[in-house]
Parts: structure tokens; C-alpha cells; sequence
């Protein structure tokens, strides 16, 4: 027992020793950077980390924000300290960058860099060829033109047309079971006439519509010629448009309307509604295929466009009035739009 006691007695003097002997190293962190004297030649390096995170509007219940409370604390030290270098750096969620690099606090400020950092800019340099480039309409990248071809695109008003259907040969019929194309019906069957199934082709002239011009909303308006027991029945049909830069009127060849190429976009028009004589059967939006033409290279403003209807499913048709039946009535193309024409600005990379 009295050996324990020995032994525990040793050990907690041994610890107060440690405490005293190691107390005297306490020291205030600040003399690190603060010093006095003129003869130092190694100036210790010091970066002020200044919180400007959203805490920092905080008045802690007085009348002054800890981000004024700090600027006069941090202007104080800076007024007041010597034979240092000091820099500035910015920190909020998630970080921030140097404001003024590591600098000798007494020295005279000389440079653009330092300039910039005090009057609240900065400014930054290309210094590899990798780090501007330029990408092609194709995708590909270029890296080693000495100029920058920037492309601005500027957005406009927004604009609304309406174009109709110009003339008897601007809207035809196609019977699919012999490619024959008739173009002086007095209506438009969508999408059986004769109980023969059919495809419709529509073509508007003069579509004002600048090229790279952002489509916003785009349908196709019919008014109805006269009703029948079919049209309580349901009909599905698909459109699509003519893929060319600006589409020519139907012939009467065979299959003139099915031949075309069509856009990669289309629209599904699933046709419940039966509307009574004279009022307006309107597609959903066709938006999509009129971009897509609108994007060609070749497009250009007052070219035609072209609209190919084709059945899919239900045993519905919707008489439709033709130009030919009553030109005042025929089919309506209604386009809303924002001018985006691209300014071209050509910039000088240099080295500096």
C-alpha cells in the first residue's frame, strides 16, 4: 500500500513540474508580425483573411456591422505596424481570392496589380494558348487563331405574322392509294375524302421571318366548310414540314406532296373538337418545325414554307374550306417570334 502511495505521490509532481516548466512559453501571438525595430532583414509574411460572408452585416445588437467593426480594426493594425510584408485576402462561402498580394507594408505601390487591388478591380491575363478558344458552328474547337471571332446574339421585340394560303396551287390533296394530287377541291377532307385516305399539303409565301430568328409559338388555323356524320369522330393526324430552304408549289405529278422531305420535327394533332360551320379548328403548336426550317442555312427572309398532313389513326374527317372553295377562308400560318439577328465583333488576342 505504501508503495502505491509512493508511486501516485511521484507522478502528480511530475505533472506540476511539466505545467510550470512549460508555462513560460505562453506568448502573445501578435509578435509574430508586430515589430520594432528598423534593422530586420527577414520580414515575416502575414495574409489577413477578411470574413465577408453574410454574417458579417450582423450589428451583434449595436449599431455597427462586424464587417465595419473589422475594416477598423484591420485599418488600425495597418496604420500602426512595421517591418512586415502583408497581403489581403477575401473569404465568404465557399471562398474567395487574394485582394492584395503579400507586400512589404512600408513599401512605395508601384504596381498595376496593387493599384487595381486598392481601387476595388482586378485584372487578370491569357498566359496560354489553351486558355481562349473558339468553337465552330460544327462543333469543333480552334485554338490557335491570333483573333477572336465573337458572335453576340441580340434578342428583339417580339413579333407576330399571319400568312395564308396564296392560291389554288398552295393547297392540294394527295390520295395515297395512287400518289394522284387534285388542287382545285373546293375544301380540305382531313383526312379521307372520297372514302379514300389522303395527305394534305399547305404552302404559305412570303413568311417574313428573319433567319436565326427564336419561334416563340406557331399553329395552323382552318375554318370549317361544312359537317357531316364524321365529324363527331375522332381523327389522329401527323405534320410535318417541307426541309428546304424555301418550298416550291404543288404539281399535279403523282406523289408531289409525299415526295418532299420532311423535317426531323413533327407534331401530332390528335382532333376531337368538332367545330360548327365557319369557326376555327386550330393545330397545337408547330413551333419545333418551323424553328428547324427557320435554322437552314439557306433560309432567308419572305421564302415559302410547306406543311404535309398526314393520317394516322380514327375514322373522324373535318371538312375544311380550300382556296379554291373560298379564298378569304383558306388555311391561315400564325408565327410569333423574337429577332435574335447575331452582331459580329472581332477581337486582337495579344500576350499582354
Amino acid at each position: 500500500m505504501r508503495t502505491l502511495s509512493q508511486q501516485a505521490h511521484t507522478k502528480v509532481l511530475s505533472f506540476l513540474a511539466t505545467i510550470l516548466i512549460c508555462t513560460p512559453a505562453w506568448a502573445d501571438d501578435t509578435e509574430i508580425y508586430f515589430g520594432g525595430s528598423t534593422n530586420v532583414t527577414v520580414k515575416p509574411n502575414v495574409l489577413f483573411v477578411l470574413d465577408t460572408s453574410g454574417s458579417m452585416t450582423s450589428t451583434d445588437s449595436g449599431t455597427t456591422t462586424r464587417l465595419d467593426r473589422m475594416k477598423a480594426a484591420l485599418t488600425d493594425i495597418l496604420n500602426n505596424v512595421q517591418d512586415v510584408n502583408v497581403g489581403l485576402m477575401r473569404f465568404t462561402n465557399p471562398g474567395g481570392p487574394i485582394l492584395y498580394p503579400v507586400t512589404d507594408v512600408d513599401a512605395t505601390i508601384i504596381s498595376t496589380v496593387q493599384q487595381d487591388a486598392l481601387s476595388g478591380s482586378t485584372t487578370s491575363a491569357i498566359k496560354d494558348g489553351t486558355d481562349d478558344a473558339e468553337q465552330s458552328s460544327d462543333g469543333s474547337m480552334i485554338l490557335s487563331s491570333s483573333t477572336l471571332d465573337m458572335t453576340t446574339a441580340t434578342a428583339g421585340a417580339s413579333t407576330s405574322i399571319t400568312m395564308q394560303v396564296p392560291s389554288g396551287s398552295d393547297d392540294a390533296e394527295e390520295r395515297t392509294n395512287d400518289g394522284s394530287i387534285y388542287r382545285n377541291s373546293t375544301d380540305l377532307e382531313l383526312m379521307v375524302g372520297d372514302s379514300i385516305e389522303q395527305i394534305i399539303g399547305l404552302r404559305f409565301n412570303n413568311v417574313s421571318i428573319p433567319p436565326g430568328s427564336i419561334i416563340t409559338s406557331a399553329s395552323l388555323e382552318f375554318e370549317i366548310d361544312e359537317q357531316n356524320a364524321a365529324s363527331s369522330n375522332d381523327v389522329t393526324l401527323l405534320i410535318s414540314g417541307q426541309d428546304t430552304d424555301s418550298a416550291g408549289s404543288f404539281s399535279t405529278t403523282a406523289n408531289d406532296i409525299s415526295n418532299r422531305t420532311k423535317t426531323t420535327e413533327n407534331t401530332t394533332w390528335a382532333i376531337s373538337a368538332n367545330p360548327a360551320v365557319d369557326a376555327a379548328l386550330i393545330s397545337p403548336s408547330v413551333s419545333a418545325l418551323v424553328q428547324e426550317i427557320v435554322n437552314r442555312s439557306g433560309w432567308s427572309v419572305n421564302n415559302s414554307m410547306v406543311f404535309i398532313m398526314e393520317h394516322i389513326t380514327g375514322s373522324g374527317i373535318r371538312w375544311t374550306e380550300a382556296f379554291e372553295g373560298e379564298p378569304s377562308a383558306a388555311a391561315k400560318l400564325h408565327v410569333t417570334y423574337i429577332d435574335a439577328t447575331p452582331i459580329s465583333i472581332t477581337a486582337q488576342v495579344s500576350a499582354s
